[in-house]
């Protein structure tokens, strides 16, 4: 497991979440519904009373598309914009850090958090706050980028996508998130680590390959040892990014393509999100 140095104060979150802009809940692309669809048919053997929690639920689509789904949802949110956002919306959106208390004496069939317990300064608060709210064999299922991704190892601790204080903490590998998950009370169902950004990959070994040739081929030329790679893409590759992810779900060509790289990502572990199923003893 990796952490930052540098401990947030509570000043600094609010400070920091305070930038995230909910007034207004902008469209969720159906690329992304689309592949909410399909986790939620992997939730199918927890079904029970259909009972849904999303820890650090946003601006609440992954909630709206449950519920379309037939589920009964609940979510929680750390900032209050986000939380006014989803009230407009007709969500049972609650405010604050701790589920076990917003939700004290609830029982959820399946508690999910989406890229959440990187943000914690405290991840095992987390489990211990599922675990409250789950019976015995409800499913917590859990995402967070993987420190082991290609891109990662590409970009080293440059990959400002990734270490971007105060928002990201902590940083998993699939063997630290067992250990975890196994030390509060969960045994693991599936791992998988999937996806990658085609652009920041082309960019990263622009950067590597650039800096190779100019740092060992030609030292003398080199002023500077520049590697860093500036991982934020601009707005027009924003908007290419979510088009090579619509076509991977809506262009055969494409997706098969990715069902190719995924198995191959997945098999070495190299994807750059950990996707974990976690069932509770």
């Amino acid at each position: 497991m990796v952490f930052e140095r540098l401990i947030p104060t509570d000043n600094d979150l609010v400070e920091n979440y305070s930038k995230y802009c909910y007034s207004e809940a902008t469209i969720c692309p159906e690329s992304t519904r689309v592949s909410y669809r399909k986790i939620l048919k992997t939730f199918s053997k927890w079904r029970g009373d259909k009972r849904l929690l999303d820890i650090g639920c946003g601006q609440g689509d992954f909630l709206w598309e449950s519920r379309l789904q037939g589920w009964v949802v609940s979510g929680i949110e750390f900032d209050r914009d986000a939380v006014n956002a989803n009230c407009a919306r007709g969500l049972s959106v609650a405010h604050g850090a701790s589920a076990s208390e917003a939700y004290k004496g609830f029982i959820f069939d399946v508690i999910t958090a989406f890229e959440v317990i990187e943000h914690l300064r405290l991840p095992g608060d987390l489990l211990k706050n599922a675990a409250v709210l789950l019976p015995k064999g409800g499913l917590l299922y859990l995402t967070t980028p993987n420190f082991n991704s290609i891109t990662r190892f590409l970009d080293g601790y440059d990959n400002k996508d990734l270490f971007c204080w105060p928002d990201h903490l902590c940083f998993f590998t699939s063997a630290s998130l067992r250990r975890l998950a196994r030390q509060h009370g969960f045994s693991v169902v599936r791992v998988r680590t999937t996806g990658i950004d085609p652009l920041q990959l082309k960019r990263s070994l622009g950067y590597r390959v650039r800096n190779y040739f100019v740092n060992s081929i030609w030292p003398t030329h080199s002023k500077k040892n520049d590697s860093s790679v500036p991982s934020n893409l601009s707005l027009p590759e924003q908007s290419k990014r979510e088009e090579l992810r619509s076509l991977s779900y809506f262009n055969f060509k494409y997706s098969l393509l990715k069902s190719i790289v995924n198995c191959f990502l997945n098999a070495f572990g190299v994807g750059d999100t950990l996707k974990v199923w976690l069932v509770k003893l």
